[in-house]
């Protein structure tokens, strides 16, 4: 990463976010300008604003440049699949739901697993739930497999 783009983020919050690209530049009509003085300082704040403009731009090419740069990392890392059946319970509504997730799971911990298909069935559903877990394992082979189904200690 570069050196701007860096101290740019050096006061980011713990989610790497930082808000300041808010722009106002407030203009009067110029028929209701009414002396010289006027003009040349709504000019030059409009002078002003356009350089500002100019810079936010150049950053935010170069923002670009790194933003390709961590695409390139992250589609480069190395991944594996995971296939999870998860069992949940909806207490509001009092029903029970089976979940099954298929997700790549980068090597980086930096990267967040991308979730390439998410199934939910009811309840009473669950047969179907448990087939259609047992045939993406078969479609899948040699991946990871999370089955969390059983009941939880306050269940019992």
């Amino acid at each position: 990463m570069n050196e701007r783009i860096k101290d740019f983020f050096k006061y980011a919050d713990n989610s790497g976010m930082v808000d300041i690209f808010r722009c106002r530049h407030y203009i009067t009509r110029p028929d209701k300008i009414n002396s010289l003085e006027q003009c040349k300082q709504a000019d030059k704040a409009t002078v002003n604003e356009i350089d500002d403009l100019k810079r936010l731009i150049d950053f935010l090419q170069e923002y670009r440049i790194e933003l390709f740069n961590r695409y390139q990392e992250i589609v480069s890392t190395n991944y594996r699949l995971r296939l999870t059946l998860k069992r949940e319970i909806n207490y509001y509504k009092n029903k029970k739901f089976y979940y099954i997730y298929l997700e790549k799971v980068y090597d980086r911990e930096d990267v967040k697993p991308e979730e390439l298909l998410q199934e939910r069935f009811d309840g009473t559903e669950r047969h179907k739930a448990f087939k259609r877990f047992a045939e993406l394992q078969k479609q899948y082979p040699n991946i990871k497999i999370i089955k969390d189904i059983e009941k939880k200690h306050w269940e019992r």
